[in-house]
């Protein structure tokens, strides 16, 4: 086991240079890395950024009226409001919201539902419509 650090340090080293990054950003760290490993945020990025694409893609081309029941329309908006919440657009996801209720208004008062709803009226708290909703469907009866 004496030979692991150097070789671990021989290969952070490497790693390094073959990905131009200076040492000073990674001295704390101790574990070896490659040049594919130090690239590795970058393309995690570049990863979600274009599964965030496809899923907004999805989610525009998904026909609710087609699902054979209110509350699979109901899930449907549920999941369309929280991946365009996802994406900044906190007034589509509220639009959404609004077709779980007219769909199944029984689905507004599921947990993702107001956690969903909490979130766009913390955003977006002047929202037409939006105060009513919340004393709908967040707020509890007492």
């Amino acid at each position: 086991m004496a030979g692991a650090r150097p070789a671990a340090a021989d290969l952070e080293a490497a790693g390094l240079e073959a990905a131009g990054l200076e040492a000073a950003g990674l001295a704390g760290l101790t574990a070896p890395y490659t040049a594919a490993q130090a690239h590795r945020p970058a393309l995690a990025r570049a990863f979600t950024a274009q599964a965030e694409e496809d899923t907004l893609r999805l989610a525009r081309q998904l026909r609710p009226d087609r699902l054979l029941t209110a509350e699979r329309r109901a899930r449907a908006a549920t999941d369309t409001a929280r991946v365009l919440l996802d994406a900044g657009d906190a007034a589509g996801a509220f639009t959404q919201l609004r077709l779980v209720e007219a769909a199944a208004p029984l689905e507004a008062h599921r947990p993702a539902v107001r956690a969903l709803t909490t979130h766009v009226a913390g955003l977006r708290p002047g929202l037409p419509g939006l105060r009513g909703f919340v004393a709908r469907t967040v707020v509890s009866p007492g």
